[in-house]
């Protein structure tokens, strides 16, 4: 379950990337071609990329501290629980705690997912204009934007429903230590009280990946005859 929305993300990018690459082909023997400069942040939306750059900071972070402080569970497998000691009468362990066992394949989806968004944008900026009149060029403006928002959302919920994820059992987890520091329970409320701030990001995610009435944006056609690149 916990690999179920990244692999979700996944198929989002992988869908922009094929759609990119359909785009409408250029045709007849005369072309022409604007000289331009295309930046990726200059179809980004501004606000979801910051937001969603910040939270996979946060969870490589969490996965790094918690893969750090994990120990074997109560069958032995390494890097599924906390392990704490109260003196030298009092020991045992919470879990499930986001250590090895968990974060190594959580993170291993995160870079690949993060690479493929990076590859679907580039092809976002670099693929052909479909047509140099200014009808053409803002339709294809507004594609790019799309497909660069769609690719951000799909970011936002690779990395915000796991970190939810990790922020709820880590939470949990930590108040169920017995002998737990006073940071420890300020760190548990503060992971807890970022899941609802999580769901409110998924939900942001979701509004953006989804397109406006169900329908996909649409490539615009290339014109017959002279095209354009």
């Amino acid at each position: 379950m916990l690999l179920a929305a990244p692999v979700f993300a996944l198929c989002v990018v992988a869908g922009v990337l094929a759609g990119e690459l359909a785009g409408a082909a250029v045709e007849g023997p005369v072309r022409r071609a604007p000289l331009e400069v295309r930046r990726v942040g200059d179809h980004l939306p501004r606000a979801l990329g910051r937001t969603v750059a910040g939270l996979a900071v946060l969870l490589l972070g969490l996965l790094a501290v918690t893969s750090a402080t994990a120990s074997a569970d109560d069958l032995g497998r390494g890097g599924r629980a906390l392990a704490y000691r109260c003196g030298a009468q009092l020991s045992g362990a919470v879990g499930p705690w986001a250590g090895s066992y968990y974060s190594v394949p959580l993170a291993a989806v995160l870079v690949v997912g993060l690479l493929g968004a990076g590859l679907a944008l580039r092809q976002v900026v670099r693929r052909p204009r479909a047509g140099t009149t200014p009808a053409a060029l803002v339709d294809d403006d507004a594609v790019r934007r799309r497909s660069a928002a769609a690719v951000t959302g799909a970011c936002g919920v690779l990395v915000a429903v796991p970190l939810a994820g990790v922020a709820l059992t880590s939470g949990v987890a930590l108040l169920g230590v017995d002998c737990r520091a006073a940071w420890q329970t300020a760190a548990a409320v503060a992971l807890l009280a970022l899941v609802p701030v999580l769901v409110a990001v998924l939900g942001w995610c979701a509004a953006v990946v989804l397109p406006p009435g169900g329908q996909p944006a649409r490539l615009p056609v290339a014109p017959r005859g002279p095209a354009a690149l």
